[in-house]
């Protein structure tokens, strides 16, 4: 499970990469609607592969929450579901910047609903909707990275994979949290995204180690025989 969980966190991580970060740097131009609203249909099969992309990593977020929540139950079952939900949250609100990808396509291709607006008003329009997926793509970041500490407090508390990882994704958590303030993202960049290595290491740890199971099931015999107990 540790090493499907790590292949999906790669796949995710890419396609969330290529739907959001490389398709802007490669078709925007800020402040310039008309050459962008040309770039993005100049390139449009590019452009819906990027949102194609954009709504898999989304799909494959929510699985994460699913599995890393069954990976860390056993450490605390009420704190490892209130965890999966900051993803599951942040998975939503990248849904939402992935749909204002659409929404600009579909005011550039134009037809009988955009008539009112000029030709040079569509561009505009369209950028507006470009720069509205960036600022929710951003806060999505935000919910990531309360993800990325409770995550890293969880593997900390845990006796199955080690406390250096835990640091390591509390080190990422906080990096994206600071696009809970823009001007402050913008003023650390790149640095709060360099110190997101965290997840790097945890991800390659989960590949070529994966987590000692000797210790995670003597701890979920542990919590068993608690919830036994209580009950």
């Amino acid at each position: 499970m540790a090493r499907l969980m790590a292949g999906l966190y790669l796949v995710q991580s890419a396609a969330s990469v290529f739907g959001q970060l490389f398709i802007s740097s490669r078709l925007f131009v800020r402040g310039d609607p008309a050459t962008t609203a040309g770039n993005i249909l100049a390139n449009e099969v590019l452009f819906r592969a990027g949102i194609t992309a954009s709504l898999l990593s989304v799909g494959l977020h929510v699985v994460s929450a699913v599995l890393f929540y069954r990976l860390f139950r056993p450490v605390d079952r009420y704190f490892s579901l209130l965890t999966a939900l900051f993803l599951v949250v942040a998975s939503v609100i990248w849904t939402l910047a992935a749909l204002m990808f659409s929404g600009a396509l579909v005011v550039l291709d134009g037809g009988t609903s955009y008539r009112a607006f000029g030709p040079d008003e569509l561009p505009a329009l369209a950028l507006v909707l470009l720069d509205w997926s960036d600022e929710i793509y951003n806060t999505g970041l935000v919910f990531f990275g309360f993800w990325c500490a409770a995550i890293g407090s969880l593997i900390y508390r845990s006796t199955f994979l080690p406390r250096f990882l835990g640091l390591g994704m509390a080190l990422a958590g906080l990096g994206y949290a600071t696009f809970l303030y823009p001007p402050l993202a913008s003023a650390v960049y790149p640095f709060n995204l360099a110190i997101a290595v965290g997840e790097l290491a945890l991800v390659v740890w989960l590949l070529v180690a994966g987590v000692n199971a000797e210790r995670w099931n003597a701890l979920a015999d542990r919590r068993r025989s608690a919830t036994i107990s209580a009950s």
